[in-house]
């Protein structure tokens, strides 16, 4: 065998190896590309929706996983079966606590594919969908503080009142 037939052979061998892959490969896409909450105040929440789609050509179990912010973030389903070409609406919520850390945060979503609607370990294909917010002290409320500020008021004004009295 020359060199000639040799890299002939070779060039094909590896074609038939890139279709076959290209054939049995995994989809999985996700819209929004990434979810920003914005400014959310400490004790309050807030729910983005998420599309997962199956990209691919077969039916594909998808897992959905927080990977920080686990024990704020709710998702209203993390695992579940799609079928070619379908998608799947998920909510995202983030429910802030009161005493959580001012400033701004980051981390993801992890959505994964695997095929066929096996519950086993094998390989599937992933997308990362990056999710930021702010975190704010939740302001004194305007009503709040006018009650307060007019109750003072009043308090003076019946001291200075009680005191003329006393004269």
């Amino acid at each position: 065998m020359n060199k000639k037939d040799f890299l002939t052979l070779t060039i094909a061998f590896l074609s038939l190896i890139a279709s076959l892959q290209t054939a049995s490969a995994l989809g999985v896409g996700a819209s929004p590309d990434r979810i920003d909450y914005g400014i959310l105040d400490a004790g309050d929440g807030s729910a983005k929706s998420l599309y997962v789609i199956n990209t691919g050509d077969e039916v594909e179990r998808i897992v959905v996983a927080t990977e920080a912010f686990e024990n704020i973030t709710e998702l209203s389903a993390s695992e579940f079966t799609l079928n070619p070409k379908e998608s799947r609406l998920i909510n995202v919520t983030m429910a802030i606590p009161s005493d959580f850390e001012e400033g701004n945060h980051s981390g993801s979503i992890l959505i994964t594919g695997f095929p066929g609607a096996s519950t086993g370990l094998g390989i599937g294909a992933s997308v990362r969908i990056p999710v930021e917010f702010s975190v704010e002290k939740k302001p004194v409320p305007l009503v709040a503080s006018g009650i307060a500020i007019i109750g003072c008021v009043c308090l003076m004004l019946t001291l200075l009142v009680y005191v003329r009295r006393l004269r």
